[in-house]
């Protein structure tokens, strides 16, 4: 029979081992809990870095769009061009061959009375927005036909020569001179032959001037950001 003193000792050593789990597991509760606070409190610091960022990428773009409308709107009528607001592209379509003869990558005449109206003023508002626009792109597209072996390689020559005449053209008009020293570095020619053609042939024959923003740099944040979390 064991002693009142021994049953006692074993009672007492028990008794403690129960109170040293019972703050291990207040330890650990505690700690958890400051976990999932630190947790909600890093979510709630990406969900409002995530929503500054895309603030800025849309007051950036709604800006130039809107400038761009009420700079140009009224006259991109007369000069048979659209504004795509999305992609921030004023698109000048080659209606009835009237701009490029089939096969020519030389402007023509009409082209070039549009081209003098439209590019001065064009740089008038990519001035007043050139601290967030990374490029301006004269793209030049083709539809997917052609008169040779390689449909696509022929018309990416011929997309990209009607772009670079076209920036060879309006580059060194007079009345832009005086921004040549932040637009030349970001005025591109781009041929894009019939890699973006659209379902109507004639639509596909084009020249864009398309600007690029900061706000791609935006995108970049948003997902840097998230990837740290």
């Amino acid at each position: 029979m064991r002693s009142p003193e021994t049953g006692g000792n074993e009672w007492v050593s028990v008794s403690d081992l129960m109170s040293g789990l019972m703050l291990v597991f207040l330890a650990l509760t505690i700690f958890y809990m400051r976990k999932v606070q630190d947790t909600v409190q890093d979510l709630t610091k990406q969900k409002e870095e995530v929503e500054l960022v895309s603030s800025q990428y849309l007051d950036v773009r709604e800006d130039l769009a809107r400038d761009l409308e009420e700079s140009l709107g009224t006259e991109l009528v007369e000069w048979n061009a659209t504004f795509d607001r999305a992609r921030l592209a004023i698109v000048f379509v080659n209606d009835g061959r009237s701009y490029f003869a089939p096969g020519s990558a030389t402007p023509s005449s009409l082209f070039k009375d549009r081209l003098d109206q439209f590019f001065p003023k064009y740089v008038k508002v990519l001035e007043r927005h050139k601290a967030n626009i990374t490029e301006v792109r004269i793209e030049g597209h083709t539809d997917p036909h052609w008169d040779g072996p390689d449909p696509y390689i022929g018309n990416m020559k011929l997309s990209q020569g009607r772009a670079r005449n076209v920036l060879a053209y309006v580059l060194p008009m007079p009345s832009v001179q005086g921004n040549w020293g932040w637009l030349e570095p970001v005025l591109t020619a781009n041929g894009l032959s019939f890699s973006q053609a659209l379902p109507d042939d004639a639509a596909s024959r084009r020249v864009e001037f398309r600007i690029l923003t900061d706000a791609a740099a935006s995108l970049d944040d948003i997902r840097l950001i998230l990837e740290d979390e």
